[in-house]
């Protein structure tokens, strides 16, 4: 009697082990971009992180949040179980990744000098034009989607591209354009609000009303992630939608 329960209690103690030991764990991508990712208290928090929280939760999938950057994140991408938030769907993109959502959507505007806020901007065109009329380059990011127009002319003709000028961070943007080194800069609209009410407060720099472009954003899933946790990842995207969570973090953050 005591052999066969000890056999029980092996059986159990194996078949635990293998559960635990099968399910994945993503690694979910952070890198310090208020308001979706920054740390507060020792503690990552923002839009992002509450999405990663929320699915999550919802779908029973572990997540560990790791600081990578963009170009570290992407190699990682093809070899590890990662999951990044807040992508626009591109087609190179969807070539190493997998797409959950969309979870939300995003606009990409421009920040320029308050006195240059009459300047009729409804195109790319336009756009050209007021970089030329103020003799200044209109700064961007490299590696961010602003529009499947604005990435195509930035990145295949000089005549458009040498009116922009490529920076690989955007922490002294906002100072540039102050200092008048540069005539606006292109930014995602919630991030540039979050700078100018919380970071970095300027009674010079204001958003102008043109649009770039306006895009759902989903999470990036690498190609190696189970079929399993795949299946589970989409449908608690579904609910959450569905259930108006996504929403609520939202609103929580626009406060």
């Amino acid at each position: 009697m005591k052999r066969m329960s000890l056999s029980i209690l092996l059986i159990i103690f194996f078949c635990v082990t293998n559960v635990m030991a099968s399910e994945e764990v993503l690694i979910a991508r952070v890198n310090d971009w208020p308001p979706f990712y920054f740390q507060q208290n020792g503690e990552w928090v923002g839009i992002s992180i509450d999405f990663y929280r929320a699915l999550s939760e919802e779908s029973g999938i572990k997540m560990e949040f790791k600081e990578r950057p963009w170009s570290r994140a992407m190699l990682d991408m093809k070899k590890k179980p990662i999951i990044i938030g807040q992508l626009a769907l591109t087609e190179d993109r969807k070539k190493i990744m997998n797409f959950i959502g969309p979870h939300s959507s995003e606009k990409m505007i421009i920040g320029i000098n308050k006195k240059h806020l009459n300047n009729d901007i409804k195109n790319l065109d336009d756009l050209v034009l007021f970089s030329k009329k103020t003799g200044r380059l209109i700064a961007y990011q490299q590696d961010v989607f602003y529009s499947k127009e604005f990435n195509d002319r930035i990145n295949t003709g000089s005549d458009f591209s040498e009116h922009f000028e490529k920076k690989a961070s955007y922490n002294t943007v906002i100072k540039m354009l102050e200092a008048g080194r540069i005539s606006g800069f292109l930014e995602e609209k919630t991030t540039l609000i979050y700078k100018l009410k919380y970071e970095q407060k300027s009674d010079i720099v204001v958003i102008h009303p043109f649009v770039i472009g306006s895009s759902d954003v989903y999470f990036g899933v690498s190609k190696i992630v189970s079929n399993k946790t795949l299946k589970k990842l989409h449908e608690a995207n579904e609910r959450l939608q569905s259930d108006g969570t996504y929403k609520k973090i939202m609103d929580k953050w626009s406060d």
